[in-house]
């Protein structure tokens, strides 16, 4: 009897070191907060952890069209900084932009976010095109499963090239998810660009130990997009690919590190 109760602890604890192993140290929530910060800078005020992240995407399947990026969220405290740099295009013409801003979390349940960013547009052809622009966003949470974000984009109408005529894109984006307990989380996008129709965007994110399975659909320019990610200890290695109708793919990949 008590060799049988000798075995059965230690297998206990062997299922125990096994379930810790192929558990992930991200939640759903955190995964989706990671991506939702790209756009929202106060969301990164309620990350669990500080996170690294690179990604790339080829549009259309056009050499000529990819975009590549880097990005950080730094955690302490109730504040977050933030800071991202991506380039899109290719050598004979492209589009280089570098933001940095500061997140602060007011107790629990509201966030707001200020993000400044540097544009240059390069031509072979022509000369180069200097730009600067900001965002204001906020994130609030309502309980422990609801989420709400709202971001404006370029509000001061600065122009292209500082002293141009064109003014930059103005954008407005409002957020909503809701966690289902620990392993579903939905969520919606409503988008509007100055002089442009509304976007709406809806999904669903379902986490299974390591993977992360996220699904969503928008309208009224139809679109559909898959994402996989796997967590592998702090990393978090994803692949997706958006489909629009009137354009085509859009592959894409990206790799996350928590510190």
């Amino acid at each position: 009897m008590s060799l049988l109760l000798s075995a059965l602890f230690l297998q206990g604890q062997n299922d125990s070191l096994l379930s810790e192993r192929n558990s992930s140290k991200y939640s759903i929530k955190d995964v989706y907060l990671l991506t939702l910060s790209q756009d929202n800078g106060a969301a990164g005020c309620y990350l669990s952890h500080s996170a690294l992240t690179a990604y790339f995407d080829n549009r259309f399947l056009v050499k000529e069209m990819m975009t590549k990026g880097l990005g950080a969220v730094f955690r302490k405290g109730q504040n977050g900084f933030l800071m991202d740099c991506q380039h899109f295009g290719y050598s004979r013409y492209g589009e280089l932009s570098a933001r940095v801003g500061y997140c602060r979390r007011f107790g629990q349940h509201i966030a707001f976010g200020l993000r400044f960013q540097y544009l240059m547009m390069h031509s072979s052809e022509n000369q180069c095109v200097h730009s600067i622009s900001f965002d204001l966003s906020a994130y609030a949470t309502i309980g422990k499963n609801i989420g709400l974000g709202f971001v404006v984009v370029n509000p001061a109408r600065l122009k292209v090239g500082i002293t141009g005529k064109n003014v930059l894109p103005i954008r407005l984006q409002f957020d909503l998810n809701y966690k289902i307990g620990k392993q579903i989380l939905l969520f919606a996008r409503v988008e509007k660009e100055l002089k442009s129709a509304f976007c709406i965007e809806a999904g669903a994110a379902y986490h299974l130990k390591v993977l992360y399975l996220t699904i969503s659909a928008g309208f009224p320019q139809p679109k559909f997009s898959v994402n996989m990610q796997i967590a592998c200890g702090r990393w978090l290695l994803g692949v997706s690919c958006q489909y629009l109708l009137r354009a085509g793919f859009v592959p894409m990949a990206s790799v996350a590190c928590i510190l």
